[in-house]
């Protein structure tokens, strides 16, 4: 069984170069003529893998309905000394070379509201940079954490209005879905993601979040600060994540199907035997 977290050539490319990125391209296209199954993150990233294997399944890769916290937002943000009144704006997660965390400073920066706190926990390549980027920047509305254990790092995600999921116009994070937005799901948070990806269909399908138009900073903090001002649109969207989760994007379904899979490819066995 083949276990595909991303479009491989693309990931290779953006990381390294082209070059490795078509060897990596080539080598997975002839493996995935002796895969019993192919099981991938997206809907997306399934449709190309299964040009070269139609035994192509979708597994989301989300939470179990144990991990997340039972406390309300509210009591989250009192443990965690973050203001009641505050609009928490939070990314929680990896820094990395794809994430537009550069784009959330710069509309920070235009979004004058002190209610306003963004709030961004996590370690990864590029987090000493973006850390410096904040230092530099001496908004007193901007908070960086290093990476926590996973159980704290959901009690942030549940102490925030909505999460950032915005990652580079490029195609590996088009067709993939990180971490974060079932996460997000899970805790009843709205995600903020950019047009044109598969975040952006299911935040329209669920109707649990902001699709954005543009990269233009002053447009998105213009539309945030309408979903800020409309406490009953934010209720909709915690309640359609809450039940997007409930019912479909949680791991106890997930492994359901990863168990049904092999369940399948073992009967396959032994009826060829």
């Amino acid at each position: 069984v083949y276990d595909c977290h991303e479009v491989s050539y693309a990931a290779y490319s953006e990381l390294f170069n082209p070059v490795i990125g078509c060897i990596v391209r080539a080598i997975e296209q002839r493996c995935l003529g002796y895969a019993e199954a192919v099981i991938t993150v997206s809907h997306a990233v399934a449709d190309y893998l299964r040009r070269f294997n139609p035994s192509t399944e979708v597994i989301y890769n989300c939470p179990r309905v144990d991990d997340i916290p039972r406390l309300s937002k509210e009591q989250a943000r009192v443990l965690l000394g973050i203001p009641l009144n505050a609009f928490v704006i939070s990314s929680v997660g990896n820094i990395r070379y794809d994430c537009r965390l550069d784009l959330l400073l710069a509309v920070a920066s235009l979004t004058k509201r002190e209610d306003f706190q963004y709030l961004i926990v996590g370690g990864g390549p590029l987090a000493s940079e973006f850390k410096r980027e904040i230092k530099k920047a001496g908004d007193t509305r901007l908070t960086a954490l290093p990476q926590v254990p996973r159980e704290l790092a959901l009690l942030y995600v549940s102490a925030s209005d909505l999460t950032w999921a915005v990652y580079q116009n490029s195609l590996n994070p088009r067709m993939t879905i990180p971490w974060k937005f079932f996460e997000s799901l899970a805790c009843g948070v709205p995600v903020v993601v950019e047009r044109d990806t598969v975040r952006a269909e299911l935040v329209r399908e669920l109707k649990c979040g902001l699709v954005l138009g543009n990269d233009d900073p002053g447009d998105i903090s213009q539309v945030i600060i309408r979903l800020a001002k409309n406490p009953d649109q934010i209720c909709r969207m915690r309640a359609e994540a809450k039940h997007a989760f409930a019912t479909q994007f949680n791991w106890e379904t997930m492994s359901d199907r990863l168990v049904g899979l092999y369940e399948r490819l073992q009967l396959a066995v032994a009826h060829a035997a």
